[in-house]
């Protein structure tokens, strides 16, 4: 299983927001891509980081809907990832071992760290 996230995730891509999606689509079929960096986080610390590959896969059968408590909304695959503060220690944590009580790392835009609010199984859906 591949570690992704649906198409209509945004990331800071080239110093603003993207849907993914939209950044495959006008990207397939040349290497253009390699030219773009993506706002990453790296040992702690916020960082723009080129984009080196990208690539769509089908959906699988279970997807995890993450929804902070500022609203914000993931939905990926149940082994994508995602920072978070964990008793007090920044941990990269599979979605679908996310607990309520895991603070979500943001964008250095958000002051704080949201609490996550639900979580849960969705239907299949496509993603990339």
């Amino acid at each position: 299983m591949q570690c992704c996230v649906v198409g209509e995730t945004e990331l800071i891509i080239d110093g603003k927001p993207v849907k993914i999606e939209d950044f495959v689509n006008s990207h397939r079929g040349s290497e253009n891509y390699t030219k773009s960096s993506a706002l990453t986080l790296k040992e702690g610390k916020v960082e723009q980081e080129p984009i080196v590959a990208m690539q769509r896969f089908p959906a699988p059968e279970t997807l995890i809907k993450l929804r902070t408590k500022s609203g914000v909304e993931l939905i990926l695959t149940p082994n994508h990832e995602i920072c978070v503060v964990r008793e007090k220690v920044i941990q990269w944590i599979r979605a679908d071992k996310i607990k309520l009580s895991d603070g979500v790392i943001s964008p250095p835009k958000r002051d704080y760290f949201p609490q996550m609010h639900n979580l849960e199984n969705i239907p299949k859906n496509g993603f990339l």
